[in-house]
């Protein structure tokens, strides 16, 4: 799943793997237990959680200019209270330079080690140039850790990266995206399972990630989880797969992280092309998500553009192969982003929102007892949708 934070429309470019693999080994270095290793691995993948391209005042974001502070701070914010919440200061001062001055207000050993660590792991990564061979690049990479020894960097740190340097296996490795992800995958550091209620904590994290991916959807994954949850109620489900079906909602758009958002954000109808783009997003939803929950909260999240009569993406599945929960999400996605504002249209109201859903029922590519359970709650949705929007506002 943490591969989503190295997506694009192109595919995934490894940083964080890379970083993540840096820190690991240092961490491994100076001695660390496999607990704190483990969380290297974690924050190398999500170091960079604040970088997005939209923000609650709406100005564009570009990464390689915006000051580095502002989005270690989002990244802060985005952690704080949730399951990740110890990890929030080492995010917040992943950029502070060793020297000081840092808007932090931290110096030298000060700032938190796995802080100064995850830093010079993050040059290394941004340093490495994959269209040059790995053995080639060693020397320049090294040159620029070593410039930024005692000013940027801690030099115990340094030092320590130097060995690990020091191996041509280091370098092949970060040059090799398939070799890279083997070698994280055979340090797994200490697991456990993980309580559906902490499953829902992280999910919520994500959900505000993905929503962030367009202004126009600022809320979207999280009100879906919401009425997903409430329609549960409905039908009578259990508490168990009622707080599935929220996971489910609040993952469902994981996939839209690969989407440019020039696609998202467009004003009018989508080309044949830039409607293949957006296919690809449950796709990668499947894929990020299947090793990590299980299987039916991964489905449900997934399929929620497939259609009963075979015509949905991106597994063309059909009728009974479509399980009531999955069908269910899908009916909800198109309830909720029906009634939300849209870059080429503002929110439409009850009888239109009917007519649009009754025509998908009589086409046979959506469940009729979803559509019918949905609109006969219709206002108390609209107003729970209302409450998860100022809660979240406020």
């Amino acid at each position: 799943m943490f591969s989503a934070f190295d997506a694009n429309e192109l595919g995934l470019n490894k940083h964080h793997w890379k970083v993540a693999y840096v820190s690991y080994l240092v961490g491994d270095k100076l001695g660390l237990t496999e607990f704190e290793k483990n969380d290297l691995i974690y924050l190398g993948m999500i170091h960079d959680i604040g970088v997005l391209p939209w923000g609650k005042d709406e100005q564009l974001i570009n990464f390689f200019e915006e000051e580095e502070f502002e989005h270690c701070l989002r990244g802060y914010n985005f952690l704080k209270n949730t399951y990740f919440d110890q990890y929030a200061p080492v995010i917040l001062s992943h950029h502070d330079h060793f020297q000081g001055k840092n808007k932090t207000g931290l110096a030298g050993k000060e700032i938190p080690l796995f802080s100064r660590i995850i830093y010079l792991a993050d040059r290394v990564a941004f340093f490495f140039q994959d269209n040059m061979h790995p053995l080639l690049v060693k020397e320049k990479v090294v040159e620029k850790i070593v410039s930024g020894k005692n000013i940027l960097f801690d030099p115990e740190i340094v030092d320590v990266f130097l060995v690990v340097a020091e191996t041509e296996d280091f370098w092949l490795t970060l040059g090799d995206g398939d070799i890279l992800n083997q070698c994280l995958n055979i340090h797994p550091g200490q697991h456990r399972w993980l309580e559906l209620d902490e499953v829902i904590s992280i999910a919520q994290l994500f959900a505000k990630i993905i929503d962030h991916k367009s202004h126009f959807t600022f809320y979207h994954s999280q009100l879906i989880a919401e009425v997903a949850k409430f329609a549960g109620e409905i039908f009578g489900f259990d508490l168990e797969v009622r707080k599935a079906l929220e996971v489910a909602g609040l993952l469902h758009d994981l996939g839209k992280l690969t989407v440019p958002e020039e696609i998202l954000e467009k004003p009018a109808a989508l080309s044949r092309e830039e409607f293949s783009v957006i296919k690809q997003h449950t796709f990668y939803t499947y894929y990020w998500l299947i090793d990590v929950f299980p299987e039916e909260i991964v489905r449900t999240a997934a399929f929620h553009h497939e259609k009963l009569d075979g015509s949905g993406y991106p597994f063309k599945k059909k009728g009974e192969e479509i399980s009531l929960q999955e069908r269910l999400l899908g009916v909800v996605d198109m309830f909720v982003a029906l009634t939300e504002d849209r870059p080429y249209r503002k929110g439409l109201k009850y009888r239109e929102v009917k007519e649009i859903l009754f025509n998908e029922v009589r086409a046979n590519r959506i469940d009729r007892e979803c559509v019918k359970i949905l609109l006969d709650s219709y206002p108390e949705i609209i107003t729970r949708m209302q409450r998860v929007l100022e809660t979240e506002a406020g």
